[in-house]
């Protein structure tokens, strides 16, 4: 029989004791767009006539260490969650008719070509003192977001984790978001100004801004998560990006990198002193000198999900 999966799935023809007589082969299907079912993915060239062997082959994905899905979520050495974020194609920069957007934001596709795992929240002040042995925050508390750091400071904090013995035996390579993951992952498979709709009604639900954040920023999680189960996406503080700051190129593009130099870095999400609702959209672009630092600027890691071992 000849099954599509999904492409997050890892595949390797490995033999199952037993069950030899069963002959399987597959194709990776890319599943980029959220309107595509698990029936669409779980087909088999004869219809789906043999249902025993589908649930077989089902089961044997599983439960096995070789078949198995990466996991949807899971928590590290410093007890750090991250999200498992699909690989997908999305418009990236806002249309001309979306409120509030700048001319920056030209719209153009870009493809993330493998899954990756991005923090469920925002790097915590006790995670960073937890790895780091300080706390620069301005404002202190354990479980808000660090911040007055500079973008130095947020690549070093990823390096560092990935040395941890426990990380480092598991592969797992630490590092900032590109700009185009970032976006990718605050919209969740929308395609809105905003990861929850087109309007910023409900943005008091989903994000600490200068409307209801009493002239600080807060606890991490404690809004709404996106589609995809990240907090504080919108709001909170800015977050560091990998890429330097410059102008979107022209036409598709596969994992963008961003300019190989500059003299800005790249930081997205809109902060809690911020009363511009405009700032908080999915595309909204902002920059910052990474040797400064500010009260209202931390970030969230991510991490390669063929990196990450169970």
């Amino acid at each position: 029989m000849h099954f599509k999966f999904p492409d997050y799935l890892t595949v390797s023809p490995v033999p199952f004791p037993g069950i030899a007589q069963l002959k399987i082969d597959y194709t990776l299907v890319p599943r980029s767009k959220t309107e595509v079912s698990e029936s669409d993915l779980f087909e088999s060239s004869e219809g789906v006539t043999d249902v025993r062997a589908l649930v077989l082959v089902m089961v044997l994905f599983s439960i096995s260490p070789v078949f198995g899905q990466q996991p949807k979520e899971f928590t590290n050495n410093i007890g750090m969650k991250l999200v498992l974020i699909p690989a997908g194609t999305f418009t990236m920069g806002s249309s001309k008719e979306e409120r509030g957007r700048h001319s920056a934001e030209t719209q153009h596709e870009v493809t993330v070509s493998t899954p990756f795992y991005l923090g469920k929240y925002e790097v915590t002040q006790n995670e960073y003192e937890k790895l780091m042995g300080n706390n620069p925050s301005s404002i202190k508390w354990p479980t808000s977001p660090v911040e007055t750091l500079r973008w130095k400071d947020a690549v070093s904090f990823c390096e560092k984790l990935s040395e941890l013995p426990e990380e480092k035996a598991a592969g797992r390579e630490y590092r900032l978001p590109t700009e185009a993951e970032w976006e990718f992952s605050c919209r969740g498979g929308s395609e809105t100004a905003y990861g929850f709709a087109d309007s910023s009604e409900l943005l008091h639900e989903h994000a600490w801004f200068a409307e209801n954040a009493q002239n600080k920023h807060h606890p991490v999680g404690e809004k709404k998560p996106n589609r995809w189960g990240l907090h504080d996406m919108h709001g909170n503080v800015w977050e560091w990006c990998k890429d330097w700051y410059g102008d979107y190129p022209s036409g598709a593009l596969t994992d963008p990198q961003g300019p190989s130099q500059g003299s800005e870095r790249v930081i997205r999400g809109g902060s809690w002193p911020v009363a511009a609702e405009t700032h908080f959209r999915s595309a909204y672009r902002a920059n910052y000198v990474p040797t400064d630092s500010s009260v209202v600027l931390g970030f969230r890691v991510a991490l390669n999900a063929s990196n990450r071992k169970p």
